[in-house]
């Protein structure tokens, strides 16, 4: 789902500026980094304290056929990916998702999904290859269970992607977008076109647009007190 490699631990509801890249920068990877015999190069400190605490990952359950495999990223770096084997419709449930509460986790982690204001569902096995782009073939839809639904017609041998920014308010460990360079952060820190146009799209998760009404209240509000 992120970066292996990357650390991430809390989501807040008001987040500060992340710093722009520098020698102050927060470490930049980019998605599902894996070494050369598929190993993860680490792990969240948080997952490994959570995982002694009997969080289990969800259930995933793939109506379509596909195939986790590696392929090299831009700067010579080996990532992981999903593709599908066969040809898929525009529409096409792909994967279904099972939550429970012990696979639930109150802060991010580098194999979570934000499915709720203050809720990360633990991904595991295909679904964690995933990886994000901003111009994706799939989109997530999220209730009762978790799914992801094809927005596209997908030619056997594509690579299944969905947009990080669409589920996630804040990526507290920013990676670096392998196919544009840029940085991905989280919805929060997208400029205001681009919130508008994800917002318009329909793909932007109900926890993320409620987060970004919240904020912009309580800015307004502030504003009002200051005046």
């Amino acid at each position: 789902m992120y970066a292996a490699a990357q650390q991430r631990y809390a989501c807040p509801s008001q987040p500060k500026p992340l710093q722009e890249p520098g020698s102050n920068a927060p470490d930049v990877r980019p998605s599902r980094r894996v070494s050369t015999t598929g190993a993860h190069t680490s792990t969240s400190n948080f997952w490994q304290g959570a995982t002694s605490g009997g969080v289990s990952s969800c259930h995933e359950t793939w109506f379509v056929q596909s195939e986790q495999s590696q392929f090299e990223g831009a700067e010579g770096e080996r990532l992981e990916q999903v593709t599908v084997t066969e040809d898929v419709e525009e529409g096409t449930m792909l994967l279904e998702v099972q939550r429970n509460t012990s696979s639930i986790l109150p802060v991010p982690a580098w194999n979570t999904l934000q499915i709720g204001k203050a809720e990360h569902a633990v991904f595991s096995s295909k679904s964690l290859c995933l990886n994000h782009s901003s111009t994706p073939n799939t989109r997530i839809s999220i209730g009762p269970t978790i799914q992801v639904f094809s927005t596209v017609y997908i030619p056997s041998g594509a690579q299944l992607t969905f947009n990080y920014n669409t589920t996630e308010w804040v990526i507290s460990s920013p990676f670096k977008d392998w196919t544009t360079g840029s940085l991905v952060k989280g919805f929060f820190h997208l400029g205001r076109e681009e919130k508008g146009h994800l917002i318009e799209s329909g793909e932007v998760s109900e926890h993320v647009k409620e987060l970004w009404d919240e904020y912009v209240r309580r800015n307004v509000r502030i504003k009002q007190d200051e005046e």
